[in-house]
């Protein structure tokens, strides 16, 4: 069955754009939460700049926010996509052994 993804009919070109549009919407889901917590903090320096140069128990706060407030999300964000696109192959994996 899994030559049926490399046959020219419409239903090899179904799957293929079903496990595409998939791939799209998990991209998605997590690139649209990273770039907002991205712009964010240089978002909020701009409106208030007396935040850049406000500090923490002798730590700049750009240093605290970027360093513990910006790459863990940023690292958790990855791990749950690799979750989800392995997830949503090994589903499509099954749907070709199920046909």
């Amino acid at each position: 069955m899994r030559d049926d993804l490399y046959e020219p009919d419409a239903y090899g070109r179904e799957l293929l754009s079903s496990l595409m549009r998939a791939q799209a919407g998990v991209s998605l889901a997590v690139l649209l939460p990273a770039i907002s917590l991205l712009i964010l903090y240089p978002l909020l320096t701009v409106l208030l700049p007396r935040l850049a140069t406000f500090s923490v128990l002798g730590l700049p706060l750009t240093l605290i926010i970027l360093g513990g407030g910006i790459y863990p999300p940023l690292v958790l964000l990855g791990y749950l996509y690799v979750r989800r696109a392995e997830r949503l192959e090994q589903r499509f994996v099954e749907l070709l052994k199920e046909q």
